[in-house]
């Protein structure tokens, strides 16, 4: 009895082909992997989650009694201006907005 196979490995060579020129050039995976990030994240603030899938928390009533909007990161969409940028063979996400940390590590009100 004999068995044989026949193993195309075309494909092999092309997935290889990319791999080798996302390890010379880092930058082209980079900026990919910071577009998929940039867009999970704007997705996950659309429904209102945090990286680990647990809904955000309620506004504090302080909080409420000072916005316009009772919707949280849309009083003028400032939270929401999120960019990625690839530094050496690192991609960075994040926003510039003074606020972000407010909202990723709350506030301690002063009374």
């Amino acid at each position: 009895m004999q068995i044989k196979f026949d193993i195309q490995t075309d494909h092999l060579d092309r997935v290889m082909s990319e791999l080798s020129q996302s390890i010379a050039e880092p930058h082209l995976l980079l900026g990919s992997m910071g577009e998929s990030l940039l867009n999970e994240n704007q997705d996950r603030h659309a429904k209102g989650v945090a990286p680990d899938g647990t809904p955000w928390k309620p506004l504090s009533p302080s909080t409420l009694q000072t916005k316009r909007s009772k919707r949280i990161l849309y009083e003028n969409g400032d939270m929401l201006r999120f960019q990625y940028q690839v530094e050496g063979q690192s991609v960075v996400i994040g926003t510039n907005d003074w606020k972000a940390q407010f909202h990723h590590f709350g506030t301690n009100p002063p009374y």
